[in-house]
């Protein structure tokens, strides 16, 4: 642990929460494992930025919460405007400094769900269970629109790799997508094949077989 890290469990986030980035006005999930920031098209989080090195940094997610750490970095990277020597333990409304880049943690933990669940409930009809299935992969979606949208011009096709790689994830997790669903998700595939000629045929060929494969 980071010479920052000198709390104990208590300070760690629940890891049932769930965990995101703002970045530029979208908001990236963070999913179990590692998510790596950097100037590289091939990041998960991609930061066009001179000052940022091509794999910069690393999120970590995993039972100790939300880390971060230095990948070796020309420029190093700071939580808080203080910089990150090693791994650090992030918690919600920490600022990420990366290159000229500022990335907030944000964090919504299990009760503040259900608390949101509740209180949307007494307002609006239960569910039908085919929405409860498919929730997921439509909020997925929400924020792989916004990406494509907020993407400029000179960086869209630096930006393919994480839409495609965020697009397998809503159907590799899926088992139901429903037919406005699936429809956004081909409108997506063929906006990289758009962005990106010839770069990503076959992989939108496969995104439309995989679906046809979920009822």
């Amino acid at each position: 642990m980071s010479c920052t890290d000198e709390g104990t469990s208590s300070n760690l986030l629940d890891p049932l929460s769930t965990y995101w980035v703002s970045y530029k006005g979208t908001r990236f999930p963070i999913r179990r494992g590692e998510t790596i920031l950097g100037r590289s098209p091939y990041c998960s989080i991609v930061i066009s930025d001179d000052l940022v090195s091509r794999e910069h940094c690393a999120l970590r997610l995993g039972p100790e919460g939300l880390t971060i750490a230095d990948l070796n970095s020309t420029n190093g990277v700071t939580v808080n405007g203080a910089l990150v020597h090693g791994v650090q333990v992030l918690k919600a409304g920490d600022a990420l400094g990366v290159g000229t880049a500022t990335l907030e943690v944000i964090v919504v933990d299990a009760a503040m769900r259900s608390t949101a669940n509740a209180t949307r409930n007494k307002a609006e009809p239960p569910p039908r269970d085919d929405d409860q299935v498919t929730l997921k992969p439509v909020t997925a979606v929400d924020l792989i629109e916004a990406l494509l949208e907020s993407a400029p011009e000179a960086e869209q096709a630096r930006s393919m790799p994480l839409v495609r790689r965020a697009v397998d994830d809503v159907i590799g997790s899926a088992t139901h997508l429903t037919p406005e669903t699936k429809q956004r998700l081909t409108t997506i595939a063929a906006a990289v094949v758009e962005r990106a000629p010839g770069e990503y045929d076959d992989w939108r060929r496969g995104i439309l077989a995989a679906m046809e494969r979920l009822e």
